[in-house]
Order: structure tokens, then C-alpha cells, then sequence
């Protein structure tokens, strides 16, 4: 049995690796020297329940419902909406 990788394979995997991570690196050059959002609830521990978890992905998927009612509206608010996934 071969226990190795075909070069040729390996070559075209890795320019089509090259291209995808240019591609991303472009797109996402990494932290702004400016403040980044963070999604963060606060409550005390006085509001914690044991249903505060499931209330609160109830809450996420209205809001879903809502405002991304498709993956095409969805991508486009997340400016990916020419995704091929999408």
C-alpha cells in the first residue's frame, strides 16, 4: 500500500489552500486598533433560572425570524451574499 500523498495532488491543494487564505486574509485583515463590539448579557445572579438559557435562544431565534428570515437575507446583512453556500 502507498503510504504517501501524490506531489501533483498535494500541488493543487495547496494553490487552491493559497487562494482561499488570500482570498480570507484580504477580506479579514485582522484587528482595527479601535474598539471591537462584543455581545455580552448582563443580569444578575438574582435573574438566572434554570430556563434563562432556553428563553434566551428563544429570544435569538425571533429575532432570526425576524430580521434573517432566509439565508439569502441573512448573507446579505452579513455581507456574504454571494457565498456559494448561500
Amino acid at each position: 500500500m502507498k503510504t504517501s500523498l501524490d506531489p501533483k495532488m498535494m500541488d493543487e491543494a495547496t494553490h487552491a489552500l493559497r487562494e482561499a487564505n488570500t482570498v480570507f486574509a484580504n477580506a479579514h485583515p485582522g484587528e482595527g486598533p479601535g474598539r471591537q463590539p462584543v455581545h455580552t448579557v448582563y443580569g444578575g445572579a438574582q435573574l438566572f433560572s434554570s430556563d434563562s438559557v432556553p428563553k434566551l435562544g428563544a429570544l435569538a431565534l425571533r429575532a432570526m425570524d425576524t430580521y434573517a428570515t432566509n439565508a439569502k437575507v441573512l448573507g446579505e446583512a452579513l455581507d456574504i451574499s454571494k457565498h456559494t453556500a448561500l
